[in-house]
């Protein structure tokens, strides 16, 4: 009698199945399974874009918006929109609904899409975006620390302009741009009117940890690429030996683009020296 009751449970639960077809969005729009239209909202990261669906079928409908999808925009001066939350969406037979797409820019140098914008339903981005996408899709990053890693992968964006807070975040990315871990946080200007990011370094900032060996005057200093003196931090001031650290905070507005390194002394002796890019 129990073995016929589950009997009866498992095809129970296979007819209500069946009634069901959960499809990904490209086969659901290639097939006719559904009408899908995507326009922007105005944004360019978070909620950026609507997604109204229809439900063609005499069946209950779940369509499926995968992480690592690039929506592309039908502008071509626009963004493409890179989803980083897999989203289900369910209708009923017949059944139109709206719904926001949690994505965000992909093309640094374009403009934010513009209210009511088109979009397609695109195709799946290239494997580094979408392992991305993935990673954030399961993990709950800020907006700003994930557009920041978008930029870093699709538009190769310096590592260091993702949050020096979000260590993990940025040993991710590090590992699909095989860019080193920077010691260092670059923070930009606001972006003009015509797009969405600024590629204008407005502050450095970091923290140095450093060892004098000695008890003697210790300096540090800020030199150029080709070795020459750009700013003294400190003077000369007498310190005991023993570890150190020194927080950097740097406006870097009007210097030239490039490398830049601070030297530490103790005494006359290079003891640390540290590099970043601006």
């Amino acid at each position: 009698m129990k073995t016929l009751f589950t009997l009866i449970q498992v095809l129970a639960f296979t007819f209500l199945f069946a009634k069901h077809k959960t499809v990904t969005i490209d086969k659901a729009y290639k097939t006719g399974l559904a009408t899908i239209k995507i326009r922007g909202t105005g944004n360019y990261r978070g909620d950026c874009l609507k997604i109204n669906i229809k439900n063609n079928g005499d069946d209950s409908l779940f369509i499926l918006l995968e992480a690592g999808r690039r929506l592309d925009s039908k502008n071509q001066g626009d963004q493409d929109i890179l989803v980083t939350k897999e989203q289900l969406y369910k209708l009923e037979p017949h059944q139109k609904k709206e719904f926001f797409v949690y994505g965000f820019c992909c093309q640094a140098s374009n403009h934010a899409p513009r209210k009511d914008s088109l979009f397609s339903i695109g195709k799946m981005a290239d494997l580094n975006l979408i392992s991305l996408a993935k990673y954030c899709n399961t993990n709950n990053f800020s907006i700003l620390e994930t557009q920041s890693a978008v930029w870093c992968v699709s538009d190769k964006r310096p590592l260091a302009s993702i949050s020096a807070s979000n260590e993990s975040l940025r040993y991710f990315v590090s590992l699909i741009t095989k860019e080193e871990m920077p010691w260092y946080q670059l923070e930009y200007h606001d972006a003009s009117s015509n797009t969405v990011f600024s590629d204008r370094v407005e502050r450095v900032t970091g923290n140095i940890m450093y060892t004098l060996k000695k008890d003697d005057y210790y300096k540090i200093e800020l030199h150029d690429a080709k070795g020459n003196l750009i700013q003294n931090f400190t003077e000369n001031k007498l310190a005991t030996k023993g570890t150190y650290d020194y927080w950097f905070n740097m406006q870097v507005s009007n210097y030239p683009k490039g490398k830049y390194y601070i030297h530490i002394y103790n005494g006359n002796e290079l003891v640390t020296k540290k590099e970043f890019v601006i």
